[in-house]
């Protein structure tokens, strides 16, 4: 049987692709455990769907920052004099022989004299306030976020010897190919962005450091995983590399098969005359939220509704721009809803927008979940013209892209959509969507790239 550790930096059953992809792999024939971050109101070890998740909290503390700050020097003595001298190993029993009874034991690092005092004085909750507040737009946090992810993460992952690490995301590359050093274990890169041109609030600076970690490591990955054909096209390119391979991110037979009580419209208690817009995913800059709100002073019969979080920041500035235009009665605010509830969800909607603005690379090549949710719920689609966005709604028929993002022209596309919108959902390329684009079908790579084997007596 394939043993195999995803690795994530976040609560791990929260992230949809990180579940989909375990979920998936335990289903045909893989032992997955899922090494994450600890979040207030999970517990630190859960069993969900034979998919073990083990969460630990981030190190937040003046050990991190020097890791950080002298990469080469404080990370050799970390890890050859402190976690790998000093640290017990892991006590993890085997997800397949007893799925019951699941123990996690490890010895805390002993702290020196000089650490406890400083614990102290610079708490982690105070450290971890400073970062956000006052560090996050320089060069220094993405550094010290190294530095933390890797206190976390590195000496858990050097205790365990699976077949694979699976790196989800940048932030914990560094450790998984560290902790598989001079092992047999082999790691797997599933990069959700193009890591080198995210849309972050970092300095020039920053990027190029995160950029160059990613460069670093990334040659010594066994295969790297991309969401989209052009972030494949494009690492390829900047890394002189073929071992990438493209997996879209889109739901899964269970996401869409899922069906809940109450829809965004009852939710709203709209009545089915009223055309419903729907935005889904985090809305944050660069998203073009402020692009449909605007829009929306030409289509005096809509109302749009988002689903999802919020940066504070960006919520902030729509929410002042709602109030301005007097739109508080045609705009609401949802919250999330869990992964495998979104398509049922949103179902109810007329449209789905897609504003993304083509703000930095990694946005240029997107090709996001919330595109083929909006497919399955079927919605019609109106989108920013992407090329890999455009690539996939042509070759559907599945909506229309507009070139030119004046609040006109947007309420123009949004109007014929509406108008047409039986064009987009016909029968036949429904049923293809769900034949080619369903999630076990894209992730069949997944089965060869881990030599899966599915239990044939389950």
């Amino acid at each position: 049987m394939t043993t195999i550790v995803m690795v994530v930096n976040n609560a791990g059953s929260t992230d949809g692709k990180v579940v989909k992809t375990a979920e998936y792999l335990v289903n045909n024939g893989c032992d997955v455990q899922v090494v994450c971050l600890y979040k207030d109101g999970l517990p630190f070890v859960e069993l969900i769907n034979n998919v073990l998740y083990r969460r630990f909290p981030l190190k937040v503390s003046i050990k991190s920052a020097l890791i950080a700050l002298k990469p080469s020097l404080f990370r050799f003595f970390i890890r050859k004099k402190i976690y790998e001298k000093k640290t017990s190993k892991a006590n993890v029993t085997g997800i397949s022989s007893n799925k019951e009874h699941v123990l996690v034991k490890s010895k805390k690092i002993s702290d020196s004299f000089l650490f406890k005092l400083a614990k102290k004085i610079f708490s982690d909750e105070f450290l971890s306030s400073l970062a956000k507040n006052v560090f996050r737009n320089t060069t220094l946090y993405p550094i010290v976020l190294r530095g933390c992810y890797f206190s976390t993460f590195y000496n858990v992952l050097y205790n365990l010897e699976p077949d694979y690490f699976h790196a989800h995301e940048l932030d914990v590359l560094e450790s998984c190919v560290l902790a598989a050093e001079n092992k047999k274990t082999k790691v797997i890169y599933d990069s959700h962005e193009l890591e080198r041109f995210r849309n972050l609030p970092w300095s020039k600076r920053a990027m190029k450091i995160r950029g160059d970690m990613e460069g670093e490591y990334i040659k010594k990955v066994d295969k790297v995983i991309t969401v989209s054909p052009g972030i494949t096209n494009k690492i390829k390119e900047i890394y002189k590399i073929n071992n990438v391979i493209t997996i879209r991110n889109t739901p899964t037979l269970k996401f869409v098969e899922h069906e809940i009580k109450q829809n965004l419209r009852k939710k709203l208690g709209l009545p089915t005359t009223i055309p419903l817009i729907v935005y889904t995913g985090l809305i944050t800059f660069n998203r073009g939220v402020e692009d449909i709100i605007n829009s929306l002073k030409y289509l005096p019969d809509y109302h749009l509704s988002t689903v999802g979080p919020c940066n504070e920041e960006v919520m902030e500035k729509l929410t002042k721009l709602v109030i301005e235009l007097e739109l508080t009665d045609r705009v609401h605010f949802v919250d999330k809803v869990t992964p495998v509830e979104v398509v049922s969800f949103i179902s109810s909607g007329d449209i789905s927008v897609i504003p993304i603005k083509d703000s930095c690379l990694s946005y240029k090549y997107c090709l996001p979940n919330k595109l083929f949710e909006a497919m399955f719920a079927k919605l019609p689609i109106v989108a920013s013209d992407l090329p890999d966005m455009r690539y996939v709604i042509e070759t559907y028929k599945s909506g229309e892209v507009y070139t030119d993002p004046s609040p006109e022209c947007i309420a123009d596309t949004i109007r014929m959509v509406y108008k047409n919108r039986d064009k987009y959902t016909n029968p036949e390329m429904v049923s293809k969507i769900k034949n080619e684009l369903i999630f076990e079908k894209e992730a069949e790579k997944l089965s060869i790239l881990y030599m899966c084997k599915r239990d044939r007596s389950a």
